[in-house]
């Protein structure tokens, strides 16, 4: 199972990258996302249609978004927690940046059901109850 969790999370990442938002098919209608601790936008949001709104409001800042180094770090249940560098160069600044961060999703039935991105992994294996 642990593969298929993997292979939705990768995918989310590469259509985010396209600028193509996939929401119907890989999120539940009451879904929840949370940021992390000071992001402008932290959440949560609650609910597809916020969840939406909050990646397209990130995608119009950048010019060029990437995720490199995705790493699975934990999978328990319905939960899976990866490690990842986001990779981005800023529309208007055309500077680039990136960030390590980890995120702990949760998945039922081949779809998000919660989303959780923090700056350091022990965080995201908190938010899924992973940590010891």
């Amino acid at each position: 199972m642990s593969e298929e969790k993997l292979d939705l999370i990768l995918e989310g990442f590469e259509r985010f990258e396209a600028g193509e938002l996939y929401f119907e098919r890989r999120w539940h209608e009451n879904a929840v996302l949370t940021g992390p601790e000071g992001w402008p936008e932290q959440g949560p949001f609650e609910g597809r249609e916020a969840i939406r709104a909050q990646f397209e409001r990130l995608g119009v800042d950048y010019a060029e978004t990437r995720f490199t180094d995705v790493q699975m770090l934990a999978e328990q249940g319905e939960w899976v927690v990866v490690r990842f560098t986001w990779r981005t160069r800023g529309l208007a600044s055309d500077i680039e940046t990136a960030a390590d961060m980890a995120a702990a999703y949760r998945v039922k039935d081949g779809r998000f059901l919660e989303a959780h991105y923090r700056w350091h992994a022990e965080d995201a294996l908190e938010a899924a109850g992973l940590s010891e």
